[in-house]
């Protein structure tokens, strides 16, 4: 019987001495969860407004004869599932792609980035959530399963898909039914471990991906935004008072390519942001104190990434008012 209870006593000690309770972790983790959910939020909002804008161009421009609407090769035939339309312009006696049309999205790229990103770190918020050992394990295993979906979304847009499917080995409870009788600790435990591999895992994944946004982004900095800004604007203006001159449409298509571009390179910066924040929490978690990580450390990691968040809520909150004042003839 004695050996009993110290088998116990042991187990309890190596599974949870030294270990933080997750009461340490949660606040970050949900704190997470919505500067990366805001960020999406802007993110969206923006591309739905450039994406409305180029398709009323290609409209204006289909209606004035300028391009031609048409089906997507043979799609829209009898026994065909799919029915779509390209936009296109003679030159020379050829036919020219420009477009699907409508255009679905400007930056589809960053938005799936952005959309694995917020699936990830809401798993890891459903495991701070979950309240009994069953559920954090069911949790930290979607998790991970996120990570496996990063990992290939990747190689896809990298060249690299094999068709395989890169395995995480899955996040099994740990010494399950030895220290059910403090059931609270034990709990607390397995969220710590559990976030601990997860962070642990997607290390790797967080980082080409943030590498892959910075780049599909083509980064630039912050001030650059108000210039690229500035021209769209006025280009705009130029063309709604001269809509059928060239050099009025090759200003406004150029002014709108390298303002698209402005806006993606500041969606890179909440992105990196996130990854410093990711990384400080996933050091802390699993005990790399190289660099003697705090949980302060964590704390101001996220609140960098929240104001790069902001930062990008109040860019596109000032587009939007500008484009809705100009659309309504400068009455905001």
């Amino acid at each position: 019987m004695k050996m009993k209870s110290y088998t116990i006593a042991l187990s309890t000690t190596l599974a949870l001495g030294g270990c933080a309770s997750t009461v340490d972790y949660s606040d970050f983790v949900i704190k997470l969860d919505k500067a990366i959910n805001d960020y999406a939020t802007s993110i969206q909002a923006i591309d739905a407004d450039i994406t409305a804008r180029q398709n009323t161009e290609l409209k204006k421009n289909v209606a004035a004869g300028k391009l031609l609407l048409d089906t997507a090769g043979n799609e829209c035939a009898a026994g065909k599932e799919k029915c779509s339309l390209i936009v296109q312009k003679a030159d020379t006696g050829k036919l020219i792609l420009v477009s699907a049309y409508p255009i679905q999205s400007s930056m589809p790229k960053g938005l799936k980035a952005l959309e694995l990103v917020k699936t990830y770190v809401g798993n890891l918020k459903s495991i701070v959530e979950a309240d009994t050992a069953a559920k954090v394990t069911a949790s930290a295993n979607a998790t991970l399963g996120s990570l496996e979906e990063i990992s290939n979304q990747l190689a896809k847009e990298n060249g690299n898909d094999t068709g395989k499917t890169n395995k995480i080995t899955e996040y099994k409870e740990p010494i399950v039914g030895l220290i059910g009788w403090i059931t609270d600790k034990y709990v607390d435990h397995v969220k710590t471990e559990a976030l601990a591999k997860a962070t642990r895992d997607a290390h790797k994944s967080i980082k080409d991906l943030t590498k892959f946004y910075a780049i599909a982004a083509q980064s630039q900095k912050l001030a650059e935004f108000a210039g690229f800004h500035s021209a769209f604007v006025k280009s705009q203006e130029n063309y709604d008072a001269n809509p059928i001159t060239e050099s009025s449409v090759g200003m406004y298509v150029s002014a709108a390519a390298d303002y698209e571009v402005a806006l993606k390179a500041q969606a890179a910066n909440p992105l990196k942001a996130f990854e410093s924040a990711h990384e400080e929490l996933r050091k802390q978690l699993n005990g790399e104190d190289n660099k003697k990580t705090t949980l302060v450390d964590v704390a101001s990691a996220i609140e960098r990434l929240e104001q790069e968040a902001k930062k990008i809520k109040d860019l596109v909150d000032a587009f939007k008012k500008k484009s809705d004042s100009a659309n309504n003839g400068g009455q905001s």
